[in-house]
């Protein structure tokens, strides 16, 4: 049996998540994404943009190998001009995101919502303005998102939907529990 991976911690003394070099890849095209969106229905939403970060993690990840730290979705989101903020994890991945946002100058802009997203999407959408456009970012580090949740999300409302979908890791983490029943049968 693999002994779990230790939570690595970042130079500001919270815990981070550990992550591959390709983060750096994907953090390239997330800012892109961000740059676009906002820039490009600025005028017309200004004043009722919402991003919604339905995994968001502790903030900070920590590259395997190297250490080199870089700053997770809710740090990023966080320099571009959305009116409102919903930052959802579980508690004690939450809680350290909370940390490093307590003097965050859009502090005030932002919620965090505690818990298990397909559990408490009932208070991501009371939290969410309705007449905002809204930017949901969902990133699990696996096969976590219901889709009941991404209906509930974006039902009678505008979001645009930025999803990572993990087919390598679902094979990877699934390979040897099909190669062991192989053999059984």
């Amino acid at each position: 049996m693999t002994q779990p991976e230790p939570i690595p911690t970042a130079s500001d003394g919270l815990p981070a998540r550990a992550t591959g070099p390709w983060v750096l890849d994907k953090r390239h095209y997330f800012e892109r994404y961000l740059d676009i969106f906002s820039r490009g229905v600025g005028k017309k939403w200004a004043g009722k943009l919402s991003y919604v970060d339905l995994f968001s993690g502790p903030g900070r990840s920590v590259i395997r190998g190297t250490g080199e730290e870089v700053d997770g979705s809710p740090l990023l989101s966080l320099k571009y001009g959305f009116a409102c903020y919903i930052f959802v994890d579980i508690p004690d991945v939450l809680s350290a995101l909370e940390q490093r946002l307590k003097h965050h100058p859009k502090r005030s802009q932002i919620t965090l919502i505690k818990g298990d997203c397909n559990a408490v999407i009932g208070r991501v959408l009371t939290a969410l303005p309705s007449d905002h456009l809204t930017l949901a970012f969902i990133d699990p580090t696996g096969l976590q998102i219901q889709f009941k949740t991404i209906e509930r999300l974006v039902h009678n409302r505008k979001v645009d939907l930025l999803m990572t979908i993990h087919f390598g890791m679902g094979i990877r983490m699934n390979l040897p529990l099909y190669v062991q029943m192989r053999v059984l049968h």
